[in-house]
């Protein structure tokens, strides 16, 4: 709640020394930023050399023009807290109070938003829900995904600095970066890439370790404070010193051991003239004792300054415990002090600006004047005192400061692990990993179940391993989130989950931790390991006689039956999972199977295209589209692009388009990444259809490099056909060769078979279409083509096949081996006259009649 730790000081700050290119550079920059090119300077250095002092500088520059400043504050204790500094900047800018209600904060917000915002009823949900403001009947409650939610309040916090641009110049001050959380540094991407053309200034500080990813902006400037020199370092302790000087040799010393550092000269010198051995006299400071020595670290110089306060040391204990910043009225509550000695006592602190302090009690806050005040501090306590003040600091916020207790559980989780409670540290471990992953936050999530993790071995052996069973199975759930359902991290997680299933005898749980497996599996594509884990869903389901759980069990072992080329066992196992509809959804929930029956039928669609029944496919796939309608954003999602495989696999274009035009919107509004492209893939597609090639060709190579960013590899034979296809279109002969190697490549080295037929087929017609005399080589590739065909009694493919087989024997005059090859296949099909594939069969089988 304190803006900048400057402004809440209330003793004079010391005179700024040097700096002047520094300060010239960013008053260049705030000068390019008003006229409308946006600016980022990168202000980079180690610690104590007044990053934040010539950010707080260039404010004071800028006091006599009209300009908006935001700063933000990056904390360690939050590194894994989604969206800290923005949050407490949220609430500094909105004035709340701990004793506000929720209408009055929602009074507030409304007031502080009105001035960026117009769609008031459209943006305050998700502020309130990000400020965790209950809204009430005021506002609707939020209709959209975790995901799109999340998306969305980042879009809004950035059309909010833009909103306040368009009034008047902004300041932008992001301090100590290398404390950022994984969200704040998404939003941090939005602010640099959208001020390029707006009158905004952004200055973001850092330390050297940390790497920033906006360096390779062209509006950005990266500036190293280096540190001050000798002369420099001189001024400086005249300044402190004041009108008296030190002596020569201390001040040697001083300079010497500071080695330019500025808030290194402070705290020595300071530290000098405080010692009672110290005498003023009228014009100088005179060494009293031989025994003076200069502090040889800042760390030194700063315990000798705290241990001088002697009477206000135990409180501020208690604050270093607390954080870095701490409210008065949770040092009331933790200490055992009234509040009139809590008060004096840090009240010394302030003198010695050491602590500076914001507002008045109850409501005042104080904060450490650097990090390194706070470590001094705190590692100045006894281990078990540690303990003992950590125990009550967390118990002081499960009960009396129940807002920060839900807001921020990862703080109460790590004080009761610092206090040697792990359940307890644990609890709030999970709340935060669960509630990071209700709003999409899966890096923190990831971070806070691991730190639960760290605590289970402090447990009994059993209740450990049944409390890490549920933190394995959540981080399984949170990697297929950050790392992709079929990454290593995913398998691992599910790997551990089940070994601590069978070691505790819960065969409960083993069902829901093997599909966790053979999800992975399946989408690496690992497909006889995915069926395997089917098969023993299938072994769980039958013991125990439960329904739903075999026809989870029928569906994947179907789905993995398919991905292999084994149309005929993939149809029955789907056509047996949708047998019973009668089956409590609730029941199929427990198998994270919510979107049953739509994936069966996908499944299903596609295994009958492939066995020659193309009618009853897209009925099928129709069913799956209506059947998930109403269960959720991402299953419709789903169920429309995988109903654009289909409509593909039937070459049509309008239907894709119809599907690619809702897909697209569904998939932005609801935050849906991976059918977000594949809806952009199918777009490229249909657009090159259409004969705009070039332009499809880039949208699907866009499409396919972002989906290889994750592990997951299934169906990626096909998606590059699609885009070989398309360079055939285009007679780009030798990319088109290019990838429909790479795609069988990848079908050899997974087995993943269900569509390599077709792959055989398309380089036999790329071979011959790139030059004609090429007959015995083309000829080969669609023999292959008909032999898997056959062999999987996929009698679509194997029409295609004898179709382009037919069509080069006919072009050498072979009329009775072609009309031999393709009456009989022609001949078998019962339906799907009126699609493509059968429409040209039966045409060059009327010209050679």
């Amino acid at each position: 709640a304190v803006e900048s730790r400057f402004e809440a000081r209330q003793a004079r700050l010391t005179e700024f020394v040097g700096r002047k290119h520094e300060i010239g550079l960013l008053l260049d920059r705030w000068d390019q930023a008003k006229g409308g090119e946006g600016q980022v300077v990168l202000l980079s250095g180690e610690a104590g050399i007044g990053k934040s002092r010539l950010s707080e500088m260039l404010h004071q520059r800028l006091e006599g023009e009209p300009h908006t400043r935001l700063r933000y504050q990056c904390s360690p204790h939050h590194i894994n807290s989604a969206l800290h500094p923005v949050i407490r900047q949220l609430e500094f800018a909105a004035s709340f109070a701990p004793d506000d209600t929720a209408e009055r904060k929602l009074d507030k917000l409304e007031s502080l938003l009105a001035q960026s915002v117009r769609a008031m009823a459209d943006v305050m949900p998700l502020f309130a829900v990000l400020l965790s403001v209950p809204t009430g009947d005021r506002y609707p409650a939020l209709n959209m995904t975790p995901e799109r939610q999340r998306e969305r309040t980042l879009d809004l916090l950035a059309d909010q600095l833009i909103g306040l641009a368009a009034r008047q110049p902004v300041l932008f001050v992001l301090e100590d970066a290398h404390w950022i959380d994984p969200t704040t540094r998404e939003f941090m991407d939005r602010i640099v890439a959208r001020v390029a053309n707006a009158p905004v200034l952004v200055v973001i500080t850092f330390r050297p370790e940390f790497s920033p990813p906006w360096q390779t902006h062209g509006h950005a400037t990266t500036l190293t404070l280096n540190r001050l020199t000798r002369q420099q370092c001189a001024m400086m302790v005249e300044t402190i010193a004041g009108a008296m000087a030190l002596p020569s040799e201390v001040l040697n010393q001083v300079i010497e051991k500071s080695d330019g550092v500025p808030l290194y000269v402070e705290e020595l010198v300071k530290a000098v003239i405080e010692v009672e051995f110290m005498e003023g006299k009228a014009d100088r400071y005179v060494d009293a004792s031989p025994l003076l020595e200069v502090p040889t670290t800042l760390q030194d110089a700063l315990l000798a300054r705290v241990d001088r306060v002697a009477e206000g040391k135990e409180v501020a204990q208690i604050g270093a415990a607390i954080g870095r910043e701490f409210p008065f009225e949770m040092l009331v509550a933790v200490s055992t002090l009234d509040k009139r000695s809590l008060e004096n006592a840090l009240e010394q602190f302030v003198e010695a600006g050491l602590i500076f302090r914001h507002g008045r009690a109850p409501y005042a806050r104080y904060k450490f004047k650097h990090a390194l005040v706070q470590d001094i501090v705190y590692d100045s306590l006894l281990l078990s005192r540690r303990r003992v003040l950590h125990h009550k600091i967390a118990e002081v916020l499960e009960d009396r400061f129940p807002g920060r207790r839900d807001a921020e559980p990862e703080v109460v989780a790590r004080h009761f692990g610092e206090a040697g409670v792990p359940d307890r540290a644990i609890t709030y471990w999970q709340r935060a990993g669960a509630k990071a992953s209700e709003g999409s936050n899966y890096v923190e999530a990831a971070s806070h179940l691991t730190e639960a993790v760290s605590f289970v071995s402090e447990l009994p052996p059993q209740k450990g391993k049944a409390v890490e069973l549920d933190l394995q199975m959540a981080l399984g759930a949170v990697y297929r989130a950050t790392k992709g359902t079929g990454s290593s991290q995913t398998e691992k997680a599910y790997a551990r989950a089940r070994n601590l299933c069978e070691e505790l005898g819960q065969s409960d749980r083993l069902f829901q931790v093997i599909f966790g497996q053979y999800i992975c599996a399946f989408n690496r594509p690992e497909l006889y390991k995915a069926e395997r884990y089917a098969a023993e869903l299938a072994q769980i389901a039958e013991r125990e006689g439960n329904v739903a759980a075999q026809l989870v069990a029928d569906s994947q072992i179907g789905a993995a039956a398919f991905a292999l080329g084994d149309f005929a066992r993939a149809r029955t196992h789907l056509e047996r999972s949708l047998e019973t509809s009668e089956v409590d959804r609730s029941l199929l929930e427990v198998y994270s199977q919510k979107q049953h029956p739509s994936l069966a039928l996908t499944y299903l669609a596609w295994t009958l295209f492939a066995l020659g029944y193309p009618d009853q496919a897209h009925v099928r796939s129709q069913e799956a589209v209506t059947a998930s309608e109403g269960i959720s954003g991402f299953i419709y999602a789903m169920a429309l692009g995988n109903d654009c495989y289909l409509h593909h696999l039937r070459a049509d274009c309008q239907a894709v388009e119809a599907n690619v035009a809702i897909l697209l919107k569904l998939a932005e509004e609801k935050g849906i990444v991976v059918y977000y492209e594949l809806a952009r893939l199918f777009e490229g597609w249909s657009r090159a259809f259409r004969g705009e090639l070039d332009d499809g060709i880039a949208l699907m190579r866009e499409a396919l490099a972002k989906h290889s960013e994750t592990e997951q590899r299934l169906e990626e034979p096909y998606y590059l056909s699609i885009l070989a296809e398309t360079f055939m279109r285009a007679r780009r002969w030798q990319e088109g060769s290019d990838w429909l190697d790479e795609a069988l490549r990848r079908v050899e080295a997974t087995d993943e078979r269900w569509y390599e037929a077709e792959l055989h087929r398309l380089t036999g017609e790329l071979v011959v279409a790139r030059d004609p005399q090429s007959t015995s080589a083309a000829e080969e590739h669609f023999s292959n083509a008909l032999a898997v065909a056959r062999v999987q009694s996929a009698r679509l493919w194997e029409l295609r096949a004898a179709t382009s087989l037919a069509r080069l024997w006919h072009d050498q005059g072979k009329a009775t081996e072609t009309r031999k090859l393709l009456a009989p296949v022609y001949e078998s099909f019962t339906e799907g006259f009126d699609t493509p594939d059968l429409k040209e069969a039966k045409a060059l089988l009327d010209e050679l009649a």
